[in-house]
C-alpha cells in the first residue's frame, strides 16, 4: 500500500513539475519574442531555451535611437527585413545585412519623393525581393515589392592567399585584392495592385489586336471573276475600326480567266497605317491570299486561303509605380473557306464554311527587374454563313451594291491570356466569342467603260470578339 501511494504521489508530482516546466518555457518564449529589434541565436536544452547572444540592430535615425522590428528574415539569416524609424521620424522599410548586420538599407516607399510610411513583411529565401505595405502619392497604404541588389563577395584566390602569407604584401596591393563591400541598393519597387492592374489592361490589349488580325484575314480572302484568257487587277485602300484602335491598309489583287467559268488569282495586303493599343507597336507586316473560282450559268464555287505574319513590339501599359517591360514578338494568322452560291441575276444568296486561326508567340518581358512571361496566346474558329449580295443600277454607269451575312459559330477555341511574374503571381483571361455575328454594307460601282470601275463600299459588322466595329473600302478594278 506504502509503495502504491509514493508511486501515485510521484506521478502527480511529476506531472504538476512537466506542466509548471512547459508554462515556464512558453512564458519565457513569450517574453524573448517581445525583445525587438533583437535577433536571437537560441539553443535550447531540455524544455527551457538558453540566449547565447542577442545583437541590438538599431535604426536609421543618425543617433541610432526610437524604434525598430524585424519581420522576416532569409533563409539563412543573414539579411533581416522590417521596419525603422529615420530622422524624419517616420517608420520606413528596412534592410539588416552584412556581417552582424551592421548594413542598414532604407528602402523608401512608393511616393515620388520617397516619404511617408513602409513595412517589410517577407523576404525572398536569398533576400533579393522584400514584400510588404507602402504610402503612394495618394497617402494610400499599398502592396508592395522591392527587388534588392547585393554587392557582390570579394573572393580571395587561394594562390594569392599563399602570396600574402609567404611574403609582405604592399598595402595598395591588399586593397585591390579585397575591396570594401558596399551596401546594397534597391534596383526596383512596384505598387503591386497597379502592376496586376497594367497585366489585366495588356490582356485587353492582345485580344483586341488578335480581332483586327482576323479582320485583316477577311480581306485578303477577296476574289472576282474575269473571262478566258483575260488578266483582271484590283487595286483597293481599306479603313478598319473597331474600340478605337484604327487599320488602314493597300491592297493588290491579280486574276487570270482559264476558261470554263474557272479564275484564279492572288491578294497582298500591306498595311500603312495601325492605331493599335499604346501597348502594342507593329513592325510591319504583308499578307498574302489566293483563291479559285468556277462559275456556271447561275451556279457558283468559291475557295479561298489566307496568311498573315505581323513583327509587333509589346509594353506594359505603364501605371505608377510599375516597370515598363517591353519585348517584340510574332502574330501570325491564316484562313480558309469554302463557299457555294446561285446567282438570280441582280441578286446572288450563298452559304460559306469558314476557318481562321490566329496566334502570338510566347515571350519574356525585357527592361524589367520584375519581368513578365507571356504564354502563347492562339485562337481558332470555325463558322458556317449565310449572305445575300445584290447589284441594283441607278443609270447606265452608276449601280447600287449591298450586301448582308449572319455567321454562326460551329467549333471555337477562345484565346487565353495567361502571364506570370515573379512575387507578384499569375493571371489569365479568356476572351469572350460571340456565338453569332453579322455584316451589312452598301455603296456604288462606276463604271467608267466596260474594262475599268471604281467602287466605294462603306460596311458596319458585329465581331467575333463581341466589338462592333466600321470600315470602308476604296477599290480600282480593270480587265485587260
Amino acid at each position: 500500500t506504502n509503495k502504491q501511494t509514493n508511486k501515485q504521489t510521484n506521478k502527480q508530482t511529476n506531472k504538476q513539475t512537466n506542466k509548471s516546466s512547459l508554462r515556464l518555457s512558453y512564458l519565457y518564449s513569450l517574453i524573448l519574442l517581445s525583445f525587438n529589434p533583437f535577433l536571437f541565436s537560441q539553443a535550447v536544452a531540455e524544455t527551457l531555451p538558453t540566449v547565447v547572444s542577442k545583437i541590438g540592430l538599431g535604426t536609421l535615425k543618425s543617433d541610432n535611437t526610437w524604434w525598430s522590428a524585424v519581420r522576416a528574415l532569409s533563409s539563412d539569416g543573414t539579411i533581416a527585413g522590417g521596419k525603422a524609424h529615420s530622422d524624419n521620424n517616420r517608420e520606413v522599410a528596412t534592410i539588416w545585412s552584412g556581417k552582424n548586420w551592421q548594413n542598414k538599407t532604407n528602402l523608401g516607399t512608393l511616393k515620388s519623393d520617397n516619404t511617408g510610411v513602409s513595412e517589410i513583411l517577407a523576404l525572398s529565401s536569398d533576400g533579393t525581393i522584400a514584400g510588404g505595405m507602402a504610402d503612394n502619392d495618394n497617402d494610400d497604404s499599398k502592396a508592395a515589392f522591392w527587388k534588392i541588389k547585393y554587392p557582390e563577395k570579394k573572393v580571395i584566390p587561394a594562390t594569392k592567399i599563399e602570396d600574402i602569407a609567404k611574403k609582405t604584401v604592399p598595402a595598395a596591393k591588399i586593397q585591390d585584392i579585397a575591396k570594401p563591400i558596399t551596401k546594397p541598393v534597391v534596383i526596383a519597387k512596384i505598387d503591386v495592385k497597379n502592376t496586376q492592374l497594367s497585366m489585366a489592361r495588356l490582356g485587353n490589349d492582345a485580344l483586341d489586336v488578335v480581332s483586327l488580325q482576323t479582320q485583316s484575314l477577311q480581306r485578303l480572302q477577296q476574289n472576282r471573276y474575269v473571262e478566258k484568257g483575260k488578266v483582271g487587277y484590283l487595286v483597293r485602300q481599306d479603313v478598319a475600326k473597331q474600340k478605337g484602335d484604327t487599320t488602314a491598309s493597300v491592297g493588290l489583287g491579280l486574276s487570270y480567266g482559264f476558261g470554263n467559268g474557272i479564275t484564279a488569282g492572288i491578294n497582298l495586303d500591306k498595311s500603312l497605317s495601325r492605331q493599335l493599343p499604346k501597348s502594342y507597336k507593329t513592325d510591319g507586316n504583308t499578307g498574302v491570299g489566293i483563291f479559285a473560282n468556277w462559275k456556271g450559268e447561275n451556279w457558283f464555287v468559291e475557295t479561298t486561303a489566307a496568311w498573315q505574319k505581323d513583327k509587333v513590339k509589346v509594353e506594359r501599359p505603364l501605371l505608377a509605380n510599375t516597370e515598363a517591360g517591353s519585348n517584340k514578338t510574332t502574330m501570325k494568322g491564316s484562313a480558309v473557306s469554302l463557299t457555294a452560291g446561285y446567282d438570280f441575276g441582280k441578286v446572288s444568296v450563298y452559304s460559306s464554311l469558314r476557318h481562321s486561326q490566329v496566334s502570338r508567340d510566347a515571350y519574356v518581358e525585357k527592361n524589367a527587374e520584375f519581368a513578365a512571361s507571356f504564354a502563347k496566346l492562339s485562337y481558332k474558329d470555325t463558322a458556317l454563313t449565310l449572305g445575300v449580295e445584290t447589284k441594283l443600277p441607278l443609270t447606265e454607269q452608276l449601280n447600287l451594291l449591298a450586301s448582308a451575312e449572319v455567321e454562326q459559330q460551329l467549333n471555337n477555341d477562345a484565346p487565353t491570356y495567361a502571364v506570370s511574374m515573379p512575387a507578384v503571381g499569375s493571371f489569365s483571361k479568356t476572351a469572350k466569342i460571340s456565338k453569332t455575328r453579322g455584316r451589312v454594307q452598301a455603296g456604288l460601282s462606276y463604271n467608267f467603260n466596260p474594262k475599268f470601275s471604281v467602287t466605294f463600299t462603306p460596311y458596319y459588322e458585329h465581331t467575333t470578339f463581341g466589338y462592333n466595329g466600321w470600315g470602308t473600302s476604296l477599290q480600282l478594278k480593270g480587265v485587260f
